[in-house]
């Protein structure tokens, strides 16, 4: 728990601590923050309110960005839980399979459908091992 009028530097963040930062905002809310940014707006209710308004377009598709973001964090936020039930993991790693071969389906339909049956089959074929390193990369786990 921090207190929201603080600075980041009071709480210790140093350049590596304020790029981490900088990352996980990037892909929580799609923006391309600068790596100054949280020298640039040095407290959490600065930061904040500095995200808002550069989020400040599209509510409908932010929110239904914002929530899916929210719903990645809970799953990031729980994989860590699993990593010692076999069982679990490849009934995890099954389900973000069919999940990203959805979103992968819907999200390439009418653009280069031949990259996105790549990357399907990719998923399809991927382990258990090579599906947890993508969650690690690719959420920062």
């Amino acid at each position: 728990s921090l207190d929201a009028e603080r600075s980041f530097r009071e709480v210790g963040f140093d350049s590596l601590t304020a790029v981490e930062l900088r990352n996980r905002l990037n892909n929580t809310t799609g923006l391309r923050l600068p790596a100054t940014a949280v020298f640039d707006y040095p407290s959490p209710t600065a930061l904040a309110d500095f995200l808002a308004r550069e989020m400040s377009g599209s509510v409908a598709e932010e929110s239904a960005a914002l929530s899916a973001y929210s719903g990645l964090d809970r799953l990031e936020a729980s994989l860590t839980e699993l990593l010692d039930d076999e069982t679990a993991r490849e009934r995890v790693a099954a389900r973000l399979k069919d999940i990203l071969s959805v979103l992968s389906d819907t999200g390439g339909s009418g653009e280069g459908g031949d990259d996105e049956v790549s990357v399907a089959d990719k998923i399809q074929s991927a382990s258990d091992d090579d599906m947890f390193d993508f969650i690690d990369n690719q959420l920062g786990l």
